[in-house]
């Protein structure tokens, strides 16, 4: 997935050096945290200081989210975290919209097992869980009326692939059984295939 956005942080993290990025163009506010692949030092990443415009690449099958503590005010931030692939400092005063229109899309896949089906009006949302590192990471896949049957055959249990739209990442705040609320990154999907298919 390939975004641009502005540097909100540049710090080591144990043997790695991650930048925070507030993301620009997305229908919500959303932040990132990018964990280099390649192991950098701070230095080598000098040119990501606060403010910076970059243009980025992570890899989509690493997506995942953790909560931040803000240390001097204490409050709580669910952001998103991704292994980057590459970056660019950028140069260009244009709004995100306009730049992303030269950029070739290159839409998500995501893959993972479906654990919640909904129906709004004639669209329909799926929410799966991708494992990372140990854990269930939900991400929640809207499919417009125009495309919902694409999905009808998906049942609760199903492995699935889904292919979405690169630049529709956004966020739904889910309240389970027992009052607790977690914020679920979103996507809008456009193809989805069981995992046992070829």
């Amino acid at each position: 997935m390939k975004y641009i956005g502005t540097v909100v942080d540049n710090y080591a993290r144990k043997n790695r050096t991650e930048t925070l990025i507030s993301i620009e163009g997305l229908t919500r506010p959303q932040q990132i945290a990018v964990i280099w692949s390649i192991p950098r030092s701070p230095d080598a990443l000098a040119d990501l200081t606060l403010g910076t415009r970059v243009i980025f690449a992570a890899h989509e099958d690493t997506l995942t989210q953790r909560t931040d503590t803000d240390e001097t005010t204490g409050a709580t931030s669910t952001i998103l975290v991704a292994v980057g692939a590459f970056y660019d400092v950028i140069d260009d005063p244009r709004e995100a919209a306009e730049i992303y229109e030269t950029i070739e899309a290159k839409p998500l896949e995501l893959a993972g097992t479906v654990v919640d089906i909904a129906q709004h009006g004639g669209n329909r949302s799926i929410t799966l869980t991708m494992p990372r590192h140990g854990q269930r990471q939900p991400i929640q896949t809207r499919w417009p009326a125009a495309i919902a049957t694409t999905v009808e055959g998906v049942t609760v249990g199903d492995e699935i692939l889904v292919t979405a739209e690169e630049r529709s990442l956004s966020w739904t705040v889910d309240i389970d059984d027992a009052g607790r609320r977690a914020i679920v990154p979103a996507v809008t999907g456009i193809q989805v295939r069981t995992v046992l298919e070829n």
